[in-house]
């Protein structure tokens, strides 16, 4: 009995450690829409991207949604010295094809302009500096199921004892619950079993 209350608060831990990385994935996915409404255009003023910018705060694996017409503007990712000099003749990438969506897959600072013309020389640049995570307490990665037909136990999970004997509807349960006994132990044994462990018994 003991036993059984200690694999529920086991399911337990295992569910919100899930939960916590499924949030800390969804909250890793922003997408920054370049200039708000104004999107990627040859700005007011030669600030304005920066300015957008200082109100943003980037992470790996956020998206950057450049909003323009094909043909008018481009995205380019250049180096900082490309960027610093609007040379528009060395690229990282070149994105022709408007809207775009480019996703910072690496922490540091990504520079883009627009190739079109004069439109960097007019304020038409962007500048990103992305950090590695959005959260500064570490959620434990999920680790894979293992292969079918494995039995693995967790470091984490050593204490437990795993049984191979079958297990016992309790004595106060009927032979005409005991139908009802099973179908409990199989339900749990499914939640288990999608957590990534494997239940004998």
């Amino acid at each position: 009995m003991a036993g059984e209350k200690n694999t529920g608060a086991v399911e337990l831990a295992m569910i919100t450690a899930m939960c916590f990385a499924l949030l800390r994935i969804a909250a890793a996915e922003t997408t920054h829409t370049v200039g708000g409404a104004t999107g990627w255009t040859i700005p007011s003023s030669p600030s304005f991207y920066s300015s957008w910018v200082s109100n943003q705060t980037f992470v790996v694996g956020d998206t950057l949604q450049f909003n323009f017409l094909t043909g008018q503007h481009t995205v380019a990712e250049v180096s900082e010295a490309a960027y610093d000099e609007c040379n528009t003749g060395n690229t990282i990438s070149l994105t022709i094809a408007g809207p775009a969506a480019i996703t910072i897959d690496s922490a540091g600072t990504h520079y883009y302009i627009c190739t079109v013309d004069q439109h960097c020389s007019f304020g038409q640049k962007l500048s990103v500096t992305a950090t590695g995570s959005n959260s500064s307490t570490p959620v434990p990665e999920a680790t894979p199921p293992p292969s079918p037909g494995t039995n693995v136990t967790p470091p984490s999970l050593s204490r437990y004892k795993r049984t191979t004997t079958p297990r016992k509807c309790p004595d106060h349960l009927s032979r005409a619950n005991d139908r009802s006994c099973r179908g409990c132990r199989i339900v749990l044994q499914l939640r288990v079993h999608c957590c990534g462990f494997v239940v004998l018994g």
